[in-house]
């Protein structure tokens, strides 16, 4: 008789306590809802965001009418220009690297200390500096790859007739094939 006496009051117990909340209450959730704004990849922006994928060199190579002289120059002037690309691509990288672990040897003196206001303080100084340091990095790689693009088509440029100078300039103007494809 203990015994059940004993699953009831327990069970008693678990009703009471779990029951407390009103179940027939509605709660207001609208609040939590994410809105989020219409993308440029959203059916209802498609129509007045237009997205123009530039055409890259090589396809634009056949609409030139090259000859066999100017086509071997330019694929190993873009040869030249994937190298100097990877190069300033390895440099950020390398560049990166050590900037980071410059940054992680500065912030291992920190570690374990008690984090009171100057020891803080030395953090965010350490982590603003190699954010301006990584800054500057990225920059100047924007700037060496601009360069590499610009070095490359200006040499191809030399290579081209008066004809095929004023189909490369549309294509640099607009982006896109200047001529039709053709089909094989």
């Amino acid at each position: 008789m203990k015994k059940y006496m004993k699953i009831l009051v327990f069970t008693l117990s678990l009703m009471f306590v779990s029951c407390q909340e009103q179940l027939t209450k509605v709660e207001d959730t609208t609040s939590f809802e994410k809105r989020t704004p219409i993308g440029v990849r959203d059916s209802a922006r498609r129509d007045s965001v237009k997205i123009v994928k530039r055409i890259p060199i090589e396809a634009v190579l056949p609409c030139l009418n090259l000859s066999q002289e100017q086509m071997d120059k330019i694929k190993f002037i873009l040869k030249e220009s994937r190298t100097c690309e990877m190069e300033c691509k390895l440099k950020l990288k390398t560049t990166m690297e050590e900037l980071r672990k410059q940054q992680a040897e500065r912030l291992a003196q920190y570690k374990g200390l008690e984090k009171d206001s100057l020891v803080r303080q030395q953090v965010e100084l350490i982590k603003k500096e190699y954010a301006k340091l990584a800054k500057e990095a990225q920059l100047a790689f924007q700037i060496n790859m601009k360069k590499c693009n610009e070095t490359t088509l200006s040499i191809i440029e030399g290579l081209l007739t008066e004809e095929q100078l004023g189909i490369w300039t549309k294509w640099k103007l607009t982006g896109q094939l200047p001529c039709e494809r053709k089909k094989p």
